[in-house]
């Protein structure tokens, strides 16, 4: 039992979480990428400017933490609301109880500018 009067019990806490979202190891990028392609086809991104949003593909980050990263064209105009419907449906997917997973967002560059 932890005592929350204790001195250093912030880091006792702070040093449990990262054991444990050390712990969770992600799928594959194949599969993460279906998986995220599966999820948008249940429900569409608005779009931007006209334009759809296209998720070219989903990988978990190489960091200590829960964290995957989607790369794309116009992902990062995508609505916060949004992000974090994505965010949702893949903790559930993935079955990730108790752990904020991460979702970061990354564009492609464009290789004719």
């Amino acid at each position: 039992m932890i005592s929350a009067k204790a001195h250093g019990s912030k880091k006792v806490v702070m040093n449990a979480v990262n054991k444990i979202s050390r712990s969770i190891t992600l799928p594959p990028m194949s599969y993460l990428t279906k998986l995220i392609n599966a999820i948008i086809a249940k429900h569409r991104p608005a779009l931007v400017n006209n334009k759809e949003v296209k998720i070219r593909v989903c990988y978990p980050t190489p960091r200590t933490t829960a964290s995957v990263t989607i790369q794309g064209k116009r992902v990062s105009q995508l609505q916060p609301s949004y992000k974090k419907y994505l965010q949702n449906a893949l903790q559930k997917h993935l079955r990730i109880r108790g752990i904020q997973l991460v979702l970061e967002v990354k564009e492609d560059d464009n290789p004719y500018r």
